[in-house]
């Protein structure tokens, strides 16, 4: 029953996808708003990609990851070329980021994270809320492009609010273990940010992708993997294991 909704929930995602995608084809789309089509074609082809994971094809899903890169890169571009510094950019760099690492091509990550890195350094003043979030899409970007010692000396800026504490300190202790080859403390880390997405959405049996699978921990353990360093389902608390589609590692 769940794979059968989980395939209705795809093929949703493709008619949205098929839609937009027309929209663009037909000059149905105002100049100014070719970034936020762009938008919607990167996070569906994003969603696409997930739902196929929980259905065991990931040959198909490493493809939709590099066309949810593709799009989400040139939504970021365009809108940046077009208005500027904007409040959204961090958390564009962060999907934009997350669906290069998920593609599992080397060239894209270095690409991805060298536009990440172009963010204007001022935007952590500017957003001060989104601090922790700008310096996490940061300090990946270094790591994936070999920056080590850069990448240390801002990954104790990841904190945050007391709401999200849970969650960013499970980031920071991921990406401080990637850089120290600590497998301990990614697991850590990883059983944090597990821990804060089951206290959301431990009762969802089907339902959006982002829900279903933990998309930053899976994110995180295919950066490890980069280094060396290999987590398995053995190396997860139970409870947490559903939240992550581990075809992706075989």
């Amino acid at each position: 029953m769940e794979l059968e909704e989980t395939r209705k929930l795809l093929d949703k995602v493709f008619h949205t996808i098929e839609i937009a995608q027309a929209q663009l084809d037909q000059d149905k789309v105002p100049p100014d708003n070719f970034y936020l089509a762009y938008s919607i074609l990167g996070d569906n082809y994003r969603y696409a990609a997930l739902y196929l994971l929980l259905l065991g094809d990931k040959r198909e899903a490493l493809t939709w990851f590099k066309k949810s890169t593709e799009y989400l890169k040139k939504s970021y571009l365009d809108r940046r070329s077009r208005q500027g510094l904007s409040e959204s950019d961090s958390g564009v760099c962060v999907s934009l980021q997350t669906s290069s690492v998920l593609s599992s091509d080397k060239d894209i990550m270095l690409d991805v994270a060298k536009i990440c890195l172009s963010l204007d350094k001022s935007y952590p003043e500017k957003y001060r809320a989104l601090k922790s979030q700008y310096y996490y899409n940061r300090a990946t970007s270094l790591i994936i492009l070999g920056e080590d010692e850069k990448a240390k000396q801002i990954v104790d800026k990841i904190g945050g609010n007391r709401s999200f504490r849970k969650y960013h300190n499970g980031l920071r202790q991921c990406l401080e273990g990637i850089l120290d080859l600590n497998k301990a403390l990614v697991l850590d880390g990883l059983n944090l940010v597990l821990e804060d997405h089951d206290d959301e959405f431990k009762n969802v049996e089907v339902g959006p992708p982002y829900e279903m699978i933990c998309v930053p921990a899976t994110m995180l353990i295919k950066l490890a993997e980069t280094r060396g360093i290999i987590i398995r389902p053995s190396d997860i608390n139970d409870k947490y294991c559903r939240y992550i589609p581990w075809i992706l590692f075989n």
